[in-house]
This record gives C-alpha cells, structure tokens and sequence, in this order.
C-alpha cells in the first residue's frame, strides 16, 4: 500500500511539473470544499488513490497532501470504536510521538489548525490540516489501526 501511495504521488507531483502554465479555472467552478468531498468520494469508490484523484487532491490541498500521506503510511491513524457503535479518528502526531489528536470533520486540535485553516488571511492557509486530511484519505480507503474501547473510555478520550 505504501508504494502504491508513494506511486502515485511521485507521478502526480511529475505531472504537475507539466501543468505550470494551465489554468485551473475550470476546476474551481464550485466551492474547494464541495470539490474536496466529492474527491474524497471517489476516493471511496475506487478503494485506492488513483493519480488522477492524487494530482486533483494535490492541486487542492498542495504539501499538506503528502505529509498526510506520511501520516497514513507511518500508520498513524486509528479508528477507535465503542460497543455502542460511537468512534472517532485519533492522528499520532509526526513530530512527538507521544501526542495524538481527536480529529472531527471540522476541526483538529492541532496547532496548524488554529494558525492555518482558522485564519485564511494567513500566508499559509490551509483548507484542512494534515491530520484532517489522513483521517480523510484513512477513512475512504480503509486504511486505519483499529481499536475498540468501552462507551467510558471513548468518553474519557473525549474529555482530554
């Protein structure tokens, strides 16, 4: 699976070398988001990461796409699952090892988040962070660590 990630990536960012002088006006007729869902979509779809919906990714999403995939080939989501059928996606973190972040579709506790995608004034914007992005590409390919919890524990997660 990690080559077939790494594949993909190395002949979309070799294809992007070609597009320099197109216009991506077309792609943007519609809302980056509404855009984003159906890659993610197709995604799900197809089971893997075409170059087709790598390079659309990547065009969306830049250098945040391929640390996400870092992330995913470093094994560093979970999918954490409780009897009651509650879960939620749990991203270690690259830098320390030691911290993991509770990732929801609209927000992730990391500092990236705050700086980047809560702030599109910033310089360096972001649509969704990298953790929100693996949980993203983790979930449509189905490519996550597994772990089941009790409903307290999966609380307890919550309240960190």
């Amino acid at each position: 699976k990690t080559s077939s990630h790494r594949s993909a990536t190395r002949n979309c960012l070799n294809t992007m070398d070609n597009y320099d002088n197109v216009p991506l006006q077309p792609l943007f007729t519609t809302s980056p988001f509404n855009i984003l869902e159906k890659l993610f979509s197709s995604l799900k779809v197809e089971g893997k990461l075409t170059e087709e919906i790598a390079s659309k990714l990547y065009a969306l999403l830049g250098q945040t796409f391929v640390i996400a995939l870092d992330l995913l080939d470093q094994e560093s989501v979970t999918k954490i699952v409780s009897p009651s059928g509650r879960c939620l996606f749990q991203v270690q973190s690259l830098e320390k090892t030691d911290e993991n972040y509770v990732v929801y579709s609209h927000y992730c506790p990391c500092k990236s988040f705050s700086m980047s995608v809560l702030n599109p004034d910033s310089s360096s914007a972001l649509l969704l962070c990298k953790h929100q992005i693996a949980v993203r590409l983790a979930d449509a390919l189905t490519e996550y660590k597994s772990q089941e919890v009790t409903d307290q524990d999966l609380f307890q997660i919550l309240c960190k």
